[in-house]
């Protein structure tokens, strides 16, 4: 199973390769991944979004990480990581608003 999550770890912004589109790459990605028959496409599709229609432990350990862990892989913590998303895309943003939500759910902040 450890094997499985830091796989899925490494993969899960596989979409970002196949999208012109920063906020369509986990649906993307998920989709591809559907189609090559991965067992955790669905974290891939729905990681990074609040979500009532799917959840799993798969995806909150991915959220979690996610909102976590910088794009170099160094532990920054959930406050830090929102202060990077802001700064790259805006307070008002879309990420930055679904990534303030999802760490609030996530107890993260």
């Amino acid at each position: 199973m450890c094997r499985e999550m830091f796989f899925l770890g490494y993969i899960h912004d596989i979409g970002y390769e196949f999208s012109q589109e920063q906020q369509e790459h986990s649906y993307v990605g998920g989709q591809f991944l559907k189609e090559q028959g991965y067992r955790y496409w669905r974290e891939v599709w729905y990681h990074g979004i609040v979500t009532e229609e799917y959840s799993s432990e798969e995806l909150k350990l991915l959220n979690t990480a996610d909102m976590c862990i910088d794009s170099s892989g160094n532990h920054v913590g959930a406050v830090r990581r929102l202060a990077d998303i802001e700064e790259r895309y805006g307070v008002s943003s879309r990420q930055y608003t679904e990534a303030e939500k999802l760490a609030q759910r996530l107890g993260l902040i």
